[in-house]
């Protein structure tokens, strides 16, 4: 089975597995993405998917290739690439891969980047989701003058003198520690308000050892496992799949110690890398964990397209969530927010200054157009398009902008198409508050909350109120830092089929009983 379109010299092609000369040309074109050689192809044909090559040919010659895997589902098929190659063209081959989901009938794409160099993203059917990803590289060939952080050179360090040592191995009886170890991380960067990837079935980790696809790197101190890596290999790097550590690995040093380690086997094996895999600045713990070995940040894109109707999709996706998450679906269906509220009580009283080199300031509209695609401050600052109003403070520590948050008043909260504390006269409210990745953990935020409050007191503001969801445990210690208590909650029940922002809300901060709220 061929398909091909022949433009100019380039021609696209989708080779089923097995195809040996195909699998080999690829994985020599791409050799630092795992994602794209003969072992994991046939893990993945283990799992259930089948694979295919699509490659650019140049006459007989593949200039470029990746795997690709069709999943069939019971309500129809999709089509997942889990590392886009290098295109030298990009139009024969997305509109190569185009025409191959309309011969399979495929009504989902989803593109990743994972151990890839570069991406360029087409635009095929409708885009559901676009993913802005940042992969951290280790270069192995000169691991002496590896810029460790500080941090990580102490708990190596700690780790060596608490004699923890290390092994590598494939056999299936490290599959269990490793997955546990992986919910023992898990749950921490839960309680940090991150977001955490769903979790790692064991027919997944068997099929990759049976493949051969990669090994285990574990720390140990002894009889106990205190960390665990699951690393991914090509020809030239080793990709970091998935880890885990316990309680007491993190208080020895184990994390930073094992992956150090693996870097240092991988470079004596003649890896040219050892990709850490993706982190983003939402996640700062892992972001700062995996920057902190010194390794090279590679940005990149994924993006999920649907290629089938919008009805249809819904459709699709609401019936694909009923069954398997029959909860998740209600609350789809009948979706609630709740909303932790905390208050302050003003009253005249000696504001703390500002430490030396420390500015707080209100924001000019050009300010905020000029950070409204800043991966960490947009959000924030593309308020001001949203609202048609500016009321964002910015703090700024030696001169560079650390965190930004709004002060809102009665007058701009009528405004807001959705009302949620429903301010009066003499109330303020603290909102849209956004700490910039390196300033985090340092206190500036529970600084800029006592700030603020003292400005809005001088404004005639006698209760100051903050809310923020009740999942979001991080954003809820800082508010109790600033010395603002807990009042209450809000619960909005959200009625889409009455007009986009009908709702009945309660607002348990105003000890009154339910309201219905109909926002035009």
């Amino acid at each position: 089975y061929d398909l091909a379109m022949v433009r100019s010299v380039l021609t696209f092609s989708a080779i089923p597995y097995p195809c040996p000369e195909h699998t080999a040309r690829m994985a020599q074109l791409e050799p630092f993405s795992p994602h794209n050689t003969e072992e994991y192809t046939l893990a993945q044909k283990q799992l259930g998917a089948t694979p295919f090559v699509l490659g650019l040919y140049q006459g007989e010659t593949m200039v470029a290739g990746c795997a690709a895997f069709l999943i069939s589902g019971w309500l129809g098929k999709r089509v997942w690439i889990p590392s886009l190659p290098v295109l030298p063209e990009t139009e024969q081959f997305f509109a190569g891969l185009s025409e191959f989901c309309r011969h399979h009938r495929v009504w989902q794409l989803v593109l990743g980047s994972f151990g890839s160099s570069k991406v360029v993203l087409p635009t095929i059917g409708r885009l559901l989701e676009k993913q802005n990803r940042f992969e951290f590289i280790i270069e192995l060939n000169n691991l002496d003058s590896l810029k460790l952080s500080s941090n990580h050179k102490r708990n190596i360090n700690r780790a060596r003198k608490a004699g923890v040592a290390f092994k590598r191995t494939s056999e299936p009886n490290a599959i269990a520690p490793h997955l546990e170890l992986m919910g023992a991380s898990m749950a921490r960067r839960e309680a940090r308000s991150e977001n955490v990837s769903g979790v790692i079935k064991e027919s997944v980790m068997r099929a990759m050892l049976e493949a051969a696809v990669g090994e285990f790197f574990q720390a140990y101190a002894g009889a106990q496992i205190l960390s665990s890596i699951f690393i991914l290999k090509s020809p030239k790097v080793g990709y970091y799949h998935s880890a885990g550590t316990s309680p007491k690995g993190m208080e020895l040093g184990a994390s930073p110690f094992l992956v150090y380690s693996a870097a240092e086997l991988l470079s004596e094996d003649g890896f040219r890398e050892l990709n850490l895999g993706g982190a983003e600045p939402e996640n700062p713990g892992l972001y700062r964990f995996k920057k902190g070995f010194g390794a090279v940040e590679r940005r990149l894109e994924a993006a999920i397209f649907s290629l089938v109707p919008p009805i249809l999709y819904r459709a699709h996706s609401a019936l694909r969530l009923m069954r398997r998450d029959p909860k998740g679906f209600l609350r789809r269906l009948i979706p609630v927010e709740h909303y932790v509220v905390y208050c302050a009580e003003l009253q005249a009283h000696d504001v703390e200054p500002l430490p030396k080199g420390i500015e707080l300031r209100q924001l000019s509209d050009e300010e905020l157009l000029s950070l409204e695609q800043h991966r960490e401050f947009g959000f924030s600052a593309g308020k001001r398009r949203v609202l048609g109003f500016n009321r964002a403070w910015g703090l700024y520590v030696g001169g560079e902008l650390a965190h930004i948050a709004w002060l809102i008043d009665e007058a701009n909260d009528k405004r807001n198409p959705v009302r949620n504390l429903k301010l009066r006269a003499d109330e303020a409210e603290i909102t849209h508050c956004v700490t910039g990745l390196q300033f985090r953990g340092k206190g500036f935020y529970p600084l800029l909350v006592r700030q603020l409050s003292a400005i809005a007191f001088r404004c005639g503001i006698t209760k100051l109120f903050m809310m923020t969801s009740s999942d979001n445990h991080a954003s809820q210690r800082g508010i109790e830092k600033a010395g603002l208590q807990r009042r209450g909650s809000i619960r909005r029940l959200r009625l889409p089929c009455l007009s986009a922002h009908a709702s009945l809300t309660w607002r348990g901060h105003r000890l009154s009983r339910l309201r219905v709220a109909v926002m035009e």
